[in-house]
């Protein structure tokens, strides 16, 4: 806390720029969770487009 308190002494406007990134954290978690959730089963089930023709 005394971190914060000395860098909000300095510039007072830290406390947007920390908001804005946790903002962009926020919005980037739930992307990169989805992206965790692809198994390889799920990759090797997927059909290559040559496959999906004769389909």
């Amino acid at each position: 806390m005394n971190n914060w308190v000395s860098v909000l002494e300095k510039d007072p406007t830290d406390i947007l720029h920390a908001c804005r990134d946790a903002q962009k954290i926020q919005k980037y978690i739930p992307s990169f969770q989805q992206q965790q959730q692809i198994t390889p089963e799920t990759v090797q089930n997927k059909l290559t487009p040559e496959e999906e023709l004769l389909n």
